[in-house]
């Protein structure tokens, strides 16, 4: 299993959002890739990083 996955399975599991911390009622989830977030703004917050380094490459990429 990759460390995000790792990061983002045993919350889902027991229903608490990986970013925020707070318990997820039954059928109200996002889910994102392995995990399941409380909110939307809780999927961009918790991946933040990974969205802001995409955005660099395809800027760098439609310069060259």
């Amino acid at each position: 299993m990759d460390s995000e996955s790792e990061r983002l399975s045993r919350p889902s599991r027991e229903g608490i959002c990986p970013n925020c911390g707070k318990a997820i009622p039954e059928g109200q989830g996002v889910v994102r890739g392995a995990g399941m977030f409380c909110s939307l703004d809780c999927v961009a917050l918790f991946h933040q990083q990974e969205f802001t380094e995409r955005a660099k490459r395809l800027r760098d990429a439609s310069h060259n």
